[in-house]
């Protein structure tokens, strides 16, 4: 490889290697059942709902990133709402999010 080419290689190893170390803290941080809260910036509100799983999926951007499934709580104009209405996958890593206590 010239140098220019190791050069990406490299880059696109630390890549790698920083979201795989990302995403595997982040698994082992919530559990299935926690609740959290999420930061919807288009409607600028937050909103309640119940960690289900996670899996490795494609970023846009290339490489893989770690989706979270959230269920939102069936409230306020989502009150009449299906389970499956209320499902979400998110990369968290990429959202405003905090735990909420039980």
């Amino acid at each position: 490889l010239h140098r220019a080419e190791r050069a990406e290689c490299i880059d696109h190893m630390r890549y790698r290697l920083c979201t795989a170390v990302t995403s595997s803290a982040f698994a082992m941080t919530l559990k299935r059942g926690e609740r959290v809260e999420v930061f919807w910036t288009d409607m600028n509100q937050w909103f309640a709902g119940t960690f289900r799983t996670s899996r490795i999926e494609p970023a846009d951007g290339g490489g893989t990133q770690r989706a979270s499934c959230v269920v939102y709580d069936a409230a306020g104009v989502w009150a009449h709402s299906s389970v499956k209405q209320l499902t979400y996958w998110h990369c968290l890593d990429d959202e405003q999010w905090h735990r909420i206590a039980t």
